[in-house]
């Protein structure tokens, strides 16, 4: 099942783009950071609804004895994180303003991780790595706004929020495509909740009907 849901995103990717649907392509910058590669797409396939498809992957090495250059994130820091994500949902909107307009929007995210993590010996009080994978999937849901920068350059500024099963391992991790997990931190202390800030830089890479007779006009 996890091989056949991958191929059949890459086999709809290219059908929509034949299809001339309006298509934005963007990458989450607050990801970057964490050096993870947050890509998505959004598939206009109505007038205020789109097809959401997201995919990315996370890799991170340190030594034991060398700091996080960003020392807010050391919790989610580990001696290597790899990791990568697909998701698939639904974005709704309203394209009420000319320079800028609200969005919702729902995914199923799927993410695979590999990493050696750190674990403390009391009795030597030095780090043992310890190497840890697994799979987790989850649901999120997302407010924001769409940016009009240019024509066809936008910004989405939002704050997604998510659930996955519970790692045993760690309290506190990152997920791409979910975000950070939230357990010990006050109201939005749900142990397997995560939150991830979205602030994505996204092009119109193919225009739709509408668009093509706009600007001939």
């Amino acid at each position: 099942m996890r091989r056949i849901f991958p191929l059949s995103l890459l086999l709809l990717f290219p059908f929509l783009i034949h299809a001339q649907v309006r298509t934005h392509l963007g990458v989450n910058l607050t990801s970057l950071p964490l050096q993870t590669l947050d890509l998505r797409a959004d598939f206009e396939l109505a007038k205020n609804f789109a097809l959401q498809i997201g995919s990315g992957f996370r890799y991170q090495q340190h030594s034991v004895d060398q700091p996080p250059r960003l020392s807010v994130l050391n919790n989610y820091i580990q001696l290597k994180n790899t990791s990568a994500f697909l998701s698939v949902g639904g974005r709704i909107f309203n394209r009420i303003g000319l320079y800028d307009y609200p969005y919702m929007s729902f995914d199923v995210t799927g993410v695979y991780f590999d990493e050696s993590i750190k674990t403390y010996d009391d009795v030597s009080n030095s780090i043992i790595p310890m190497e840890v994978s697994g799979f987790r999937l989850g649901a999120s849901a997302t407010l924001g706004f769409v940016i009009r920068i240019t024509p066809r350059l936008f910004t989405d500024l939002g704050l997604q929020f998510g659930y996955a099963k519970p790692r045993e391992e760690l309290v506190s991790y990152f997920f791409p495509g979910m975000g950070y997990s939230t357990y010990g931190y006050g109201i939005l202390g749900v142990r397997g909740g995560h939150i991830n800030p979205v602030v994505s830089l996204k092009y119109n890479i193919v225009q739709d009907r509408r668009q093509r007779l706009h600007q001939r006009d």
